[in-house]
C-alpha cells in the first residue's frame, strides 16, 4: 500500500483524526523538519492509503476524520510525539495517539460540536477520570481562551459529571 511511505507523525495525526491537508506537524512542534516536497509526497501516499483501505474493507470514503487541522498549528498536547503508540498492520506501521491525547482531542471536538456529537459519546466511552478531564480542559483553552468557549467547555464537563467544572478550571 502507498501508506508505507508515510512518516510516523503524519500517521499519528491521521489516527488522532485532524489534518484536512495531510501533513506532518510543523518543526516548531518538536517534529523532524521536512521539505515541502516531502510533505506533499506524504500527503499523496496517505490519501492513497485511505482510499485503498476504504475499498478493501467496504468503508465510506470519509472513514478517516480529516477535520480540524488547526490543532497542528495551535499546538498538540505537551509530550504528544513521545507518547505515540506503534502498531503494525501487515506492511503498514501506524503511530496512534495515546489515550490522554485522545481525551484532549475528543473534549475539544465535543465542546466545538455540542453535547449531542459523536465526540462526546467517544469521550464517555474512554471513561476519563476527573484529572484527565481537567488536564484536557486546560489544554483546550490554550486553543480558544474566549469566554464563550469557556462557557461551552464548562457545560460539556458538567454533561460528563463534573458539577463543579467552572470552579475547577481556575
Amino acid at each position: 500500500m502507498a501508506a508505507r511511505a508515510c512518516t510516523a507523525a503524519t500517521i499519528a495525526t491521521i489516527a488522532a483524526g485532524f489534518p484536512t491537508t495531510i501533513r506532518s506537524p510543523p518543526a516548531s512542534r518538536k517534529s523532524i523538519a521536512r521539505r515541502p516536497a516531502d510533505i506533499d509526497d506524504t500527503a499523496v501516499a496517505v490519501s492513497d492509503a485511505i482510499v485503498d483501505v476504504a475499498r478493501t474493507y467496504g468503508l465510506a470514503s470519509d472513514w478517516v476524520n480529516l477535520g480540524p487541522e488547526s490543532l497542528l498549528d495551535l499546538g498538540l498536547p505537551d509530550g504528544f510525539l513521545g507518547r505515540l503508540e506503534r502498531h503494525g498492520y501487515g506492511g503498514i506501521v501506524a503511530w496512534l495517539a495515546d489515550r490522554r491525547d485522545m481525551v484532549c482531542f475528543k473534549l475539544y471536538a465535543a465542546v466545538d460540536q455540542g453535547t449531542r456529537s459523536r465526540h462526546l459519546q467517544d469521550l464517555r466511552e474512554l471513561r476519563p477520570g476527573r484529572d484527565e478531564l481537567l488536564a484536557a480542559a486546560r489544554w483546550s483553552v490554550t486553543h480558544d481562551p474566549s469566554p464563550g468557549y469557556r462557557s461551552l467547555l464548562v457545560d460539556t464537563l458538567r454533561h460528563l459529571g463534573m458539577e463543579d467544572a467552572g470552579g475547577s478550571l481556575g
